[in-house]
């Protein structure tokens, strides 16, 4: 699947079944190419669209679940992430710091705060820290993991 395809079956779960289609989808983007899953579902949080707070939740879930291997241009994609990821998926940082290393993204988060920002950015960049920031990383991650194997198993 192309990651255009991978989007616009993450579009269409919705409804009743939402999550039984979200945990389908798992099962079938496992067997994809994990770079363009990985384009895919980041690319969620770089465009806005309707819904974009469902869609950036259900996105967040399948990197925390899948967890591509990331080997892409971190800060570009952190930046690019500013514009309009909802600082409520706290899953977009954790799956960064999941593949990459906490600290790693808190240093690249403190350097780009360095950089002229407008102020949405500003906050949003805040708020990765926010969210790396608890006190014991590895108990919030096993509440993670809970929580989606709750929702998706697998």
């Amino acid at each position: 699947m192309e990651p255009e395809e991978i989007q616009s079956e993450l579009f269409k779960v919705e409804g009743p079944n939402a999550w039984q289609n979200l945990r389908h989808l798992m099962l079938k983007l496992k067997k994809e190419d994990p770079e363009k899953v990985l384009e895919a579902l980041l690319g969620i949080f770089f465009g806005s669209s309707d819904n974009h707070v469902r869609r950036q939740c259900a996105a967040g879930g399948l990197l925390w679940k899948l967890k591509p291997k990331y080997e892409r241009d971190l800060r570009e994609d952190i930046k690019r992430s500013l514009q309009n990821w909802d600082v409520s998926i706290e899953e977009l940082p954790w799956y960064f710091a999941e593949v990459i290393g906490i600290e790693k993204i808190q240093d690249e988060i403190k350097s780009i705060l360095t950089e002229t920002l407008d102020e949405t950015s500003r906050k949003r960049a805040e708020a990765y820290l926010y969210w790396l920031s608890v006190s014991d990383p590895e108990k919030f991650k096993v509440r993670l993991n809970q929580t989606w194997n709750g929702k998706l198993g697998g």
